[in-house]
């Protein structure tokens, strides 16, 4: 069976524009006007927004179609099927007509200079690099929130440091980089369930320079309907320790001692979360901090199970 059918509303016609953003979108019709004002607000205005609508059943397509007949530069393509957000944003990239990618949920927000101070960035390197850039959450209303996270704030080289701790790297969508450095690397990986975003991040950082702006020029919404959210934590588990076990056997010649030892921990601890023992003891054996994780992370556990019965009767 082939490809289900799309339909598409495209804009006029006119020159390519600079920027591509790229906006997966199911069910978000709470948010997605906001996140598509965030667009249509920016500095820069050389860009085209790309919403790809993966089956939604609420009112969000209609918000979506709305500003696609108010602006031009506001291009829908509609998936026939719910095909998942890898897929989703593979297809706006796949359509985009601009040399410069961003990428926005339509849940989340654009500060309004983000692509041109990204833009900037960009510019000013002297080959084909990625940027990135610093991040506020906020919860469903739309409201700031304290972020729990403390992020690196590193340019260049950054692959080994992203294998070692993968969530001190902030909000992946973050990025704007050239189109074809993702023609480069491949697309988003269809077959992930979640962790599709540090599947980029880590082909993308082993094969190009980073560039840090350490400005919030995005904004994260935080909540329950959020689908990393939706997911058992044994399937974010198993994924993330699969993410990282594939780009560590590839790459780990060229990490550090101290780097090796560091995937090690993590690719234990995600296995041993996941129920996956086979491996947790493979790599659990492979160094000494690893080791001594597995061994003693079960007795931690235990000795709490024990203190919180011993609160409950008491």
């Amino acid at each position: 069976m082939g490809p289900s059918p799309e339909s598409t509303i495209e804009p006029g016609r006119g020159h390519n524009p600079l920027v591509s953003v790229v906006m997966p979108n199911l069910n978000k019709g709470d948010y997605i006007q906001a996140a598509i004002e965030s667009v249509l607000l920016q500095t820069m205005r050389d860009f085209e927004l790309i919403i790809v609508d993966d089956a939604s059943t609420d009112a969000s397509v209609e918000i979506a179609r709305r500003y696609v007949e108010k602006d031009p530069r506001v291009v829908l393509i509609e998936h026939s099927v719910t095909k998942g957000v890898s897929a989703a944003r593979n297809t706006g990239i796949r359509s985009s007509r601009g040399g410069i990618i961003g990428l926005l949920d339509s849940d989340d927000l654009y500060a309004p200079a983000k692509l041109e101070k990204q833009l900037e960035a960009l510019r000013r390197s002297q080959g084909p690099i990625v940027t990135y850039c610093d991040f506020w959450q906020m919860d469903d209303q739309g409201n700031p929130i304290p972020s729990r996270r403390t992020i690196q704030k590193k340019s260049g080289s950054i692959f080994g440091d992203v294998i070692e701790d993968p969530k001190a790297y902030g909000i992946k969508t973050t990025i704007l980089l050239p189109k074809n450095c993702l023609e480069d690397v491949g697309l988003f990986d269809e077959s992930l369930p979640c962790g599709e975003d540090l599947d980029m991040i880590l082909k993308l950082s082993w094969a190009y320079s980073f560039t840090f702006l350490d400005e919030k020029l995005y904004g994260y919404r935080v909540f329950p309907g959020n689908t990393r959210n939706r997911l058992p934590q044994s399937t974010l588990e198993r994924t993330r320790a699969l993410i990282i076990e594939r780009q560590y056997r590839r790459t780990k010649s060229t990490l550090t001692p101290t780097q090796r030892r560091a995937v090690i921990l993590t690719l234990t601890k995600h296995f041993m979360r996941s129920s996956q023992r086979r491996k947790m003891v493979q790599y659990g054996l492979s160094s000494f901090g690893s080791f001594k994780f597995m061994v003693a992370e079960p007795l931690r556990r235990k000795g709490l199970g024990r203190l919180l019965h011993r609160s409950q009767t008491s």
